[in-house]
């Protein structure tokens, strides 16, 4: 999601959504502090590594991110997916967010009573793969020690059913 505002007679495009993604927008990063950092790989994976560590915990992981508009830019061209050609590159990151839902008290409970009644549960979620491996521990749906255990993203689980399923974006 992006918005661009007016400030001080300057537009400025500011940019959220699932850090994964929005990383890959970002060349420099705006510390604390204020200055400006460039993205390099070392950089870039201490980001990923944050990243990791709080999905890892079932936070969704999200990235704002702004850049200055220079007024050349074409805000009509889109991607195959759908996303703006002025979204895909060039912005400084802002901040990395981690969000938590919390599970309500009787899905864990809720999520018992059908396995022992037969009902194997599934879950489905656009959140990052840790993320959703997290949530799923959390409330039950995998077990850490069962082999079976199984997470998987979305054209994956095409994959493996056989595909000829159009999913819009």
């Amino acid at each position: 999601m992006s918005i661009i505002l007016n400030e001080s007679g300057k537009k400025v495009m500011y940019i959220k959504g699932a850090s994964e993604i929005i990383l890959e927008s970002c060349s420099e990063l705006i510390d604390f502090n204020g200055s400006t950092r460039h993205i390099d790989t070392t950089l870039k994976s201490e980001i990923e590594g944050g990243i990791a560590k709080m999905a890892n915990t079932a936070l969704r992981t999200i990235i704002i991110a702004k850049k200055e508009l220079t007024g050349n830019e074409n805000l009509e061209n889109k991607d195959s997916k759908g996303v703006y050609e002025v979204e895909q590159k060039g912005f400084s990151m802002l901040a990395l967010l981690g969000i938590k839902d919390i599970l309500r008290q009787e899905v864990p409970g809720a999520i018992a009573k059908c396995k022992q009644a037969g009902v194997r549960v599934r879950m489905v979620t656009g959140d990052n793969l840790l993320t959703a491996r997290a949530i799923a521990l959390e409330c039950g749906i995998i077990n850490p020690e069962d082999k079976d255990s199984l997470v998987m993203n979305g054209i994956d689980f095409i994959n493996a059913v056989g595909g000829g399923i159009s999913i819009p974006c």
